[in-house]
């Protein structure tokens, strides 16, 4: 097992361990935008620190389109792993299997792929998250109008074909908890409950939805490397 140890940014703040490169070979960060779980080495923290130019960290993704800047207040994330988790553990590691592992692989891909059709969607598959871009939405002729970004939202969700699967009298809740989201961001460039990150879930949609389902863990924190077979 690797020896790495987990640090914080303030850790590495006040550590200053960008500054002696034989100590960065052995611990893992977090993205200061994203989030990611990145492995920190002394060529990257020396690219980090002449990017950037401040102690925090960004992952290379974040960094390659700017998000490190200015620009991030414009970018609203959000994933589906609410979607994906819910039907990995309830679908397919289920007793009575329903799904497939290859059938929510294809449903990721095509939601990839239906995502990638706006250009004011960017994606990250080791995260599973799309980073929708608001200095390209509004009223000006060379904007988009925000019903494009509704409007793929509703595309991507078709991907999932969630209406064959899942019994939801409230399926309609899931897409409102998007659209409110985004309409919020696009008005006041203020995020859901001033998290970064906007992942919603089957909970409080009604129907036959798990009330005692962690959602937390295995919705909203679920990334690709648990799609394991079993």
């Amino acid at each position: 097992m690797s020896n790495f140890t987990f640090v914080n940014e303030i850790d590495i703040e006040k550590k200053e361990i960008s500054s002696d490169e034989h100590l960065c070979e052995d611990f893992m960060f977090f993205c200061r935008f994203c989030s990611k779980k990145i492995k920190s080495t002394s060529k990257y923290n020396n690219i980090n620190k002449v990017l950037v130019r401040s102690n925090s960290y960004y992952c290379p993704f974040c960094i390659r389109n700017q998000f490190y800047t200015k620009r991030k207040k414009h970018i609203l994330q959000l994933s589906f792993r609410g979607i994906i988790g819910y039907l990995y553990w309830k679908y397919y590691r289920a007793k009575d299997k329903k799904l497939y592992l290859n059938e929510i692989k294809d449903m990721i891909s095509d939601h990839e792929k239906v995502g990638l059709q706006n250009p004011a969607f960017n994606y990250d598959p080791d995260t599973l998250i799309w980073f929708v871009d608001f200095s390209l939405v509004g009223p000006n002729k060379r904007q988009l109008d925000i019903e494009e970004i509704n409007r793929t939202i509703v595309n991507i969700l078709a991907c999932f074909n969630l209406s064959e699967i899942i019994t939801i009298p409230m399926n309609h809740k899931l897409f409102e908890k998007y659209k409110e989201a985004i309409d919020l961001f696009y008005q006041k460039r203020q995020r859901p409950e001033n998290k970064r990150l906007l992942v919603p879930t089957f909970a409080g949609c009604g129907g036959v939805m798990a009330t005692q389902f962690d959602y937390e863990n295995k919705c909203r924190k679920f990334l690709p490397d648990q799609l394991v077979s079993r």
